[in-house]
């Protein structure tokens, strides 16, 4: 490809060479494209890259190298891109990166990195998303992202790891979204938001891991979250008060537990809640006053669980509530008055229940 794009120096600004069966590339085979700004090479059969095969491109803003057979990024390869802010990097193999410039977003997700630390990403300094999904990582070291103190988006779902402690947290000024879903998580290290100084984080997302047991000590310093996901862990038995540093929370999930009954108060401190999801869960029964204060509660599953009548009369009265799934529980029948005093329902879901009523 040495002149193939001669003639194009000042005019070219995205080229597209994906799903190719492209193995290696000519040196300074881009050097002439001073106008490029974005480049795809996804979807070929690259081995190996050197600093050289970028050179010139000194407007290139977004490189797409998904999906080929890289196994090692040497340190000074995108040195000479200075208008980088887009590396995408995913189902490759590589183990380690090192001495990328300054960018906004790193996709790494499906390789094959186990045990980050602070060699895995030195002098990688990332300021909005990193994306280490779908990789082997099983720890953590501290300092790991001692470079990326403006990160926003982290993404670490599909992985095995353990826990979530503070040391590498550590220096994550303005993360506001931190996803390890999927994951091996037994437990919650006590205040393990601490190394998070600014209390930015707005989104945290451990579904589908194996947590048994929390506290209100589990989420100290937590007072920011506004997203919180917890469904498909191993929570079981009644629901306490653990949310109670937490109060910001708008959006809470702990569908698929086994959680059998929840304390009033674990909920009532949730004044700003507006979705609850306690689908798929054993609840039997809901306390008279476990929603009296949570005006601002708009979406409510209780699908898939052992509820009666009784426990659907106790959201009388929710002002705000607009979508109520109770299908897939024992409700035999819904008195009219219980519906009348929720004044804004918009959808309502019965299905798979035992009523023998008729409607009218």
């Amino acid at each position: 490809m040495d002149e193939s794009f001669d003639g194009l120096e000042n005019t070219l600004t995205y080229l597209n060479l994906e799903h190719n069966l492209i193995t290696s590339l000519a040196v300074d085979v881009f050097k002439n494209l001073t106008q490029l700004f974005y480049l795809n090479l996804a979807n070929n059969l690259l081995f190996g890259l050197e600093r050289n095969h970028f050179s010139g491109l000194t407007s290139l803003n977004v490189l797409q190298l998904q999906n080929n057979r890289l196994n090692m990024i040497l340190g000074d390869m995108f040195t000479e891109l200075p208008s980088l802010g887009e590396i995408y990097l995913a189902s490759n193999n590589l183990t380690r990166m090192d001495g990328f410039i300054r960018i906004m977003n790193l996709n790494a997700s499906s390789n094959q990195i186990s045990s980050p630390s602070i060699n895995t990403f030195s002098n990688i300094a990332i300021t909005q998303a990193l994306d280490l999904s779908e990789n082997k990582i099983e720890k953590i070291a501290s300092g790991t992202f001692g470079n990326m103190t403006s990160l926003k988006f982290l993404y670490l779902q599909n992985n095995a790891i353990t826990s979530l402690n503070l040391s590498w947290l550590s220096g994550l000024t303005y993360l506001s979204s931190l996803y390890v879903s999927d994951n091996l998580i037994t437990s919650l290290e006590k205040g393990f938001m601490n190394a998070l100084p600014h209390q930015n984080l707005k989104t945290l997302r451990l579904s589908g891991n194996r947590l048994k047991d929390l506290s209100m000590n589990s989420f100290t310093f937590a007072s920011s979250l506004a997203n919180l996901q917890l469904d498909s862990n191993q929570l079981s038995g009644a629901l306490q008060d653990i949310f109670i540093y937490i109060i910001q929370l708008t959006s809470l999930a702990l569908r698929n537990n086994s959680i059998t009954s929840i304390s009033p108060m674990s909920i009532q401190r949730l004044t700003s809640l507006q979705n609850l999801d306690l689908s798929d869960n054993k609840l039997t029964k809901l306390e008279p006053q476990t929603f009296n204060i949570n005006g601002r509660l708009s979406t409510l599953n209780l699908s898939g669980n052992y509820l009666e009548e009784s426990s659907v009369e106790t959201l009388a009265g929710l002002s705000s509530l607009t979508t109520l799934d109770i299908s897939r529980n024992n409700v035999q029948k819904l008195e009219r008055s219980t519906i009348q005093t929720i004044p804004n329902f918009a959808l309502l879901r019965m299905g798979s229940n035992p009523l023998k009523c008729n409607v009218n």
